[in-house]
């Protein structure tokens, strides 16, 4: 789950798709990954772009896990975010996604689909990302994952930054901001 979470930085998952397979038969644990040479890591993150930030990033945190974890990824948030290249989004994810633990995976995305739904509540107010952190923990059902992929979905398809599809969204009839809009 974690080697998802770097492929899919500032990627589609087409693309991160397309490297996966083959990293996991030339890395198959986390001691090979942080041993491996980062021209080869380089020029398999090629065809996904940010190849030097990705391989610098999978090798650190590699070593990391094996040096402090002895190779396993560990499931509680504070490890998790303790290790390089890691943060809230990637912790968050890798718990909810990779262990079943229920966790609000929040990103750009789910903080503007809750800013919209409480306009009214929120205002002009600049709310902390924590803040966001923990409305979202707040609203998230015990089948967490579900709903995780589902809000993340809805934000990237849906309630787009430039483009909402207020018309197409679940959510309107809840929203303090949804039908205001004329796009579909």
């Amino acid at each position: 789950m974690l080697l998802s979470e770097v492929l899919l930085r500032r990627t589609t998952s087409t693309a991160a798709a397309s490297v996966y397979s083959d990293f996991l038969t030339t890395f198959p644990s986390v001691y090979a990954l942080a041993r491996a040479d980062t021209l080869t890591l380089q020029l398999m993150l090629k065809r996904i772009g940010l190849q030097i930030q990705r391989a610098q990033a999978l090798t650190e945190m590699a070593q990391y896990i094996v040096e402090h974890f002895d190779g396993t990824i560990p499931e509680f948030r504070e490890d998790l975010e303790n290790i390089p290249n890691v943060g809230n989004y990637t912790a968050a994810a890798v718990r909810s996604f990779g262990f079943g633990v229920r966790d609000a995976v929040v990103d750009s995305n789910v903080m503007r689909i809750l800013r919209r739904l409480f306009a009214k509540s929120i205002g002009r107010k600049k709310l902390s990302f924590t803040a966001y952190e923990e409305l979202a923990l707040v609203l998230l059902p015990q089948e967490h994952q579900t709903h995780n992929f589902a809000v993340l979905d809805l934000g990237a398809l849906v309630c787009r930054y430039d483009y909402p599809r207020c018309r197409a969204c679940p959510l309107n009839r809840l929203c303090d901001t949804g039908l205001r809009t004329t796009s579909s």
